[in-house]
């Protein structure tokens, strides 16, 4: 029985190799991460309610990815950073290693990267953002020897930010007794420059933009086309209402 710290270290790193090695009957998500999700009721709605919005349900979306050289897949550092990742590459696949990524998460990513690359045809390119430091650096080593492990396609992977040009570039101050720069030390402007710098390196972000707009146009008329067609419907069962 384990009962010392010590212990659970020994457990843990022999759980951890037979995730990695597929052990047995062992997989790298054998073992899955608790989280906390919102768990939503059916609700209830009518047959008039249905007809009512369902016009507000076409959407046309052009794939961003059709055009691309390489997929890119955005990887960085920080949990807390999420929000601004949304923003900043919110049409790309993109995950927060979380510190140090645990097994199943990093299996995760793997199944992603042959995921893309089976489906666009085209390599991933990892796109990698997060602080400047010896654990920042030891990081992205750590998950990409677990990627070439698992991952059955070529990826490569570059790291975007921090980087020492860039602390020049954009005077990053460093981090208070130590030689560490913090990618949330960036300015909002310096961190737009970085990424959207990084993902124009496989994609036309202004191509996609143009996309994205002719999207909405066509989504626009379907959805005014789709009304006027369900019309007679909706009145029928507002009238038996």
């Amino acid at each position: 029985m384990y009962t010392k710290k010590e212990d659970y270290k020994k457990w843990t790193s022999l759980c951890s190799s037979a995730r990695k090695k597929y052990y047995g009957e062992w997989r790298p998500n054998t073992l899955t991460d608790s989280g906390r999700e919102l768990k939503y009721s059916l609700g209830t709605i009518s047959e008039l309610g249905q007809l009512k919005h369902l016009h507000n349900r076409v959407e046309v979306r052009t794939s961003v990815l059709s055009s691309a050289g390489r997929i890119p897949l955005v990887l960085y550092e920080a949990a807390t950073c999420d929000s601004q990742f949304d923003y900043l590459a919110g049409d790309f696949d993109r995950a927060a290693l979380r510190g140090d990524a645990s097994i199943p998460h990093k299996y995760d990513i793997a199944q992603q990267i042959d995921f893309l690359a089976h489906k666009y045809g085209k390599p991933v390119h990892i796109l990698y953002f997060g602080d400047y430091d010896k654990k920042g650096l030891e990081i992205l080593d750590s998950l990409l020897v677990d990627l070439e492990l698992w991952c059955s396609t070529k990826f490569t992977c570059e790291r975007m930010g921090i980087t020492l040009e860039q602390v020049a570039k954009y005077d990053i101050p460093r981090k208070e007794d130590s030689d560490s720069y913090e990618w949330e030390a960036l300015s909002a402007e310096a961190a737009q420059e970085i990424v959207h710098g990084a993902l124009n390196e496989c994609v036309d972000l202004d191509l996609i933009e143009q996309a994205k707009a002719e999207d909405i146009r066509k989504s626009e008329n379907l959805r005014a086309r789709v009304k006027a067609s369900l019309a007679p419907l909706t009145l029928e069962y507002a009238q038996a209402a």
